[in-house]
């Protein structure tokens, strides 16, 4: 069984890095406005929509594990 500490210690570990997530996606978002090859913002455009997938899939798994 799981201590009430452990658990708290884990839940703040899991919502760091949905946090950093979604920090990364907002920076990258912030970068395709200033950049003005055309190449390079369709790549960072494509992290972006990356890096909302895996901010959406991580936040159901998050969300399952919160509520168990």
């Amino acid at each position: 069984m799981i201590n009430e500490g452990h658990h708290e210690r884990l839940i703040a570990k899991l919502q760091y890095f949905a946090d950093f997530i979604q920090q990364t996606k907002l920076e990258q978002e912030a970068l395709s406005i200033v950049i003005d090859d055309k190449i390079l913002r369709l790549d960072i455009q494509k992290r972006i929509l990356i890096y909302q997938q895996i901010g959406e899939e991580y936040h159901d798994i998050f969300k399952d594990i919160l509520y168990r």
